[in-house]
């Protein structure tokens, strides 16, 4: 529960950092591909039982993440 919580507020004061040093938009957007990590790492920490990984979540996630990318891509 300790490195939990201490991963989750040094998460926080990364995003905030990354706020201050990028564009909102690219900052915000890297922000959002936790949901792929969340996709990959439930599985394995918690058990399949726990979150069922179903092709629309894939999918979904993807989407997300190829969002971000065109984002991060169109700013340069």
């Amino acid at each position: 529960m300790v490195l939990g919580g201490s991963l989750a507020a040094l998460g926080s004061v990364s995003r905030t950092r990354a706020i201050d040093l990028a564009p909102v938009a690219v900052a915000i957007s890297l922000a959002q591909t936790t949901s792929l990590f969340t996709l990959l790492f439930v599985p394995l920490f918690l058990g399949r039982h726990r979150e069922r990984v179903t092709p629309r979540l894939v999918a979904g996630a993807a989407l997300v993440v190829g969002g971000s990318v065109l984002i991060v891509w169109g700013l340069r």
